[in-house]
């Protein structure tokens, strides 16, 4: 709880917890064992001396402070307010600062990760099947990737799953014959699903904290990755009019499906990260290494999905 509190001063840093951010919040908290609501936890004032006090351990402490960037970062800029906090939150920890953790919440928006080069198809009923064969397939990986508590590489690999769920969406138009660019599908899957940043800080800290640990990171990537591909499915379906109400409820009602369609294939989750193992080690100690960019671990973390 107290790194979920300090979160929450984050996202208070300008004195409102602004209702984009109170969204992908709650929805990102549903379903954990808070000990508290929602309501209550957003609603305090958060004491962010005392809440970094009660975070001891070294791991404990980098994770949360990652968790915390990608907080501030959760409306594409970092203000002074913000950015005093995280000061805070390093000199508290006795960490230094790290100046490309920031640059890496660019780089899933980036064209790094290209699309398939997939021709339309016609027919309604072989269109649907291949893309629920493709959304199950970035949907496992996905899941693949949220197993990974390591400080450093657990934010490395929940950029990297953005990643992939955009190319999905852009691969699910080129099946209805649109070619959406890599900004347009991250907009696209920003307005339904919320702020990436706000997910990532959750999952990042959810998979520290003892009774959730890395297979919430699992569930939560797989579900969303699924939610995302039916929603987009549907977006393009309709010839791109959709509007973003509509979206936003079918994200909600999709994402309960994805969770409970996780039970079914947990196992392929778990095989794929036993066949990935040993090439995701070396990619991220070349990451940790600095041997890699993030969007060059994005492309070469993409490569293991075909």
């Amino acid at each position: 709880m107290a790194g979920l509190r300090v979160l929450v001063a984050v996202a208070q840093a300008d004195g409102v917890l602004a209702p984009e951010e109170r969204s992908a919040l709650e929805g990102s908290l549903s379903g954990l064992e808070l000990g508290t609501t929602v309501d209550a936890l957003f609603a305090e004032k958060v004491d962010l001396k005392g809440a970094l006090a009660q975070i001891k351990s070294t791991d404990a402490r980098q994770q949360t402070y990652e968790s915390a960037v990608a907080m501030a970062s959760a409306d594409g800029t970092t203000d002074a307010n913000e950015r005093k906090v995280l000061e805070e939150i390093r000199n508290a920890f006795g960490l230094a600062e790290k100046k490309d953790l920031l640059a890496r919440f660019g780089a899933e928006a980036k064209d790094t990760i290209l699309p398939s080069n997939i021709a339309p198809i016609s027919d309604p009923a072989m269109r649907e099947k291949e893309i629920k064969e493709d959304m199950l397939k970035y949907s496992v990986f996905a899941g693949m990737l949220g197993v990974f508590p390591i400080p450093g590489i657990a934010l490395a690999t929940d950029l990297a799953a953005i990643g992939l769920q955009v190319k999905m969406i852009r691969d699910i138009g080129q099946y209805y014959g649109f070619k959406v660019g890599a900004e347009a599908a991250k907009s696209l899957m920003t307005g339904f699903v919320g702020s990436t940043g706000v997910r990532i800080a959750v999952n990042n800290l959810a998979k520290f904290v003892p009774g959730w640990g890395s297979a919430l990171g699992a569930l939560s990537n797989f579900a969303a990755t699924w939610a995302i591909g039916r929603v987009a499915d549907e977006y393009f379906a309709s010839g791109m009019k959709l509007e973003g109400a509509v979206l936003k409820e079918a994200y909600k009602k999709a994402l309960v499906d994805g969770k409970k369609l996780f039970g079914m294939h947990k196992d392929s989750v778990m095989t794929k990260k036993a066949e990935s193992d040993k090439t995701m080690e070396s990619l991220n100690a070349d990451l940790s290494a600095g041997k890699l960019t993030q969007e060059e671990y994005n492309r070469k973390v993409s490569e293991l999905m075909k």
